[in-house]
């Protein structure tokens, strides 16, 4: 047997390892939801439809079937019609699901006028499994809260093995030019997504690695350090006030050191990325986490302390590694030799080749289209037939222009009223609440605006991992919505 075949049984029988314990243990669902959002990188490639098959693509929608049909049998009724007909009446009172069923709508009403329909349904394929694996996380934990608590254990399992990896990647690439995980990616996964030896950043004279861990690239797994970080701050930040409220608890002393180990590794591997899309939303993000924390702990002098000790070093160093990117881009960017080459692609920085394919997307969105956008999964057929293009990358870079360019005017309402509904409901909460809303609880609320804001120049928005984050948030605004 070769390497690849060894790798794809393996990675079967840990999927139907997995896909079990979801089956039978409801409490492990969250857990192994948690986990399962480090193995993107690490996938089963397949040709024939030009796609990767993901662990969370077949677990995410297989614990929200569990979890409905566990929920149905014990819901009150005399048979199984009025058990059914009292659960859906139930469920579709609430917020999320009426948004999810709005989102579905939308997409699935682009297809009729989709310029491919292979590509139209697969693309609304994803986008259905997408949110299937948020509103699992939703409604276990709209049901049981504290369950939380699973699916940071999975989070925090899959992150120390993803933070193993990066260093491991990292020194591979210092000392052999990453010829080690070039050669294992090259025999077993047979991706189109760079290599490690590709995946470099150019700083004046230097060449440096960027790390991807168990992503497809540096930006993706800059984004989930970003979440993973601002959760790791609200943790320590609860386990430091333990500290201070019981001195002798030996295993609370021990925690935060854990989480303080983990906290500076997950920072230094998301310095590591590069990825300045994903450090700038992770540092808009954690500002205004800061000040709600400043705020709320006004009223707790040392708490306010400690609080403001861990999390202001941590934004003004990820504000000076941003300074510093900045100053030494990966390549030209320039606006004058852009102009010199004639937008040429092959030259110019990525940061304007950005630009340049989000106009080319609006330009599909309004003049190809006519504002009904190609529909939803055609954007790169359609693409070779309305440009002569040197770009081999099609994908706009944007969630928002490819949003707009695949489902048009209806796209670009639709969604970002969701974010909007999620983030007025957010300070309405915050206000009412006086700011005594629980870090975690907040820090939670606030994590899906890291890849809002940051994925708004880059792509890998509508999948399952970054969704996932969507359903944590609008169960715990339904939460405090309730007790307003």
């Amino acid at each position: 047997m070769d390497f690849k075949t060894v790798y794809v049984t393996l990675y079967l029988l840990f999927l139907c390892i997995l896909s079990v314990s979801v089956i039978f243990n409801r409490k492990l669902n969250l857990a192994i939801l948690g986990f399962s959002i480090f193995f993107q990188r690490y996938n089963i490639f397949i040709p024939t439809i030009n796609k990767s098959f993901q662990l969370i693509f077949l677990l995410g929608p297989l614990v929200l079937l569990t979890n409905i049909i566990e929920d149905i049998k014990s819901t009150k009724g005399r048979n199984l019609k009025s058990k059914l007909n009292t659960y859906l009446t139930d469920q579709l009172k609430l917020p999320f699901v009426k948004w999810v069923i709005v989102l579905l709508t939308i997409d699935f009403i682009t297809i009729f006028w989709a310029y491919d329909l292979k590509f139209s349904l697969m693309g609304f394929l994803l986008r259905l499994i997408t949110l299937s694996t948020s509103l699992a996380i939703y409604l276990e934990l709209r049901k049981h809260p504290k369950s939380i608590k699973f699916f940071i254990v999975g989070l925090l399992s899959g992150q120390i093995l993803n933070l193993l990896i990066s260093y491991v990647q990292h020194i591979d690439c210092l000392k052999n030019n990453c010829q080690m995980f070039n050669i294992i990616e090259s025999n077993l996964l047979e991706i189109k997504c760079l290599l490690t030896n590709h995946q470099k950043i150019h700083l004046g004279d230097k060449v440096y690695s960027r790390l991807y861990g168990m992503f497809g690239d540096t930006n993706m797994h800059g984004f989930i350090l970003g979440a993973i970080i601002l959760l790791n701050l609200s943790l320590l930040i609860n386990a430091i006030i333990k500290v201070k409220n019981d001195t002798k608890a030996i295993l609370n002393v021990i925690l935060v050191l854990i989480l303080a180990i983990f906290l500076v590794s997950s920072l230094g591997a998301l310095i590591l990325t590069f990825s300045r899309s994903a450090i700038i939303s992770f540092v808009i993000v954690a500002s205004i986490t800061t000040i709600y924390i400043f705020i709320k702990m006004t009223f707790h002098k040392k708490n306010f302390i400690i609080s403001t000790i861990l999390l202001l070093p941590i934004i003004f160093l990820t504000i000076t590694i941003n300074i510093g990117l900045n100053k030494f881009p990966e390549k030209t960017n320039r606006v004058a030799d852009v102009l010199e080459n004639k937008f040429d692609y092959k030259t110019e920085g990525s940061a304007v080749q950005h630009i340049l394919i989000m106009k080319e997307a609006h330009e599909i969105g309004t003049k190809g289209t006519h504002y009904m956008g190609t529909g939803i999964g055609s954007y790169q057929p359609y693409y070779p037939k309305y440009f002569n293009s040197t770009i081999t990358d099609r994908d706009p870079h944007s969630w928002i222009a490819l949003l707009f360019a695949e489902e048009g005017i209806l796209g670009i309402l639709v969604y970002p009223s969701f974010f909007l509904y999620m983030l007025i409901s957010i300070i309405r909460i915050v206000i009412k609440r006086k700011f005594t809303i629980n870090s975690l609880d907040i820090t939670f609320m606030l994590i899906p605006f890291i890849f809002i804001l940051g994925m708004t120049f880059y792509y890998g928005f509508f999948i399952p991992m970054t969704w996932i984050w969507f359903g944590i948030a609008n169960c715990y605004i339904d939460i405090y919505n309730r007790k307003l």
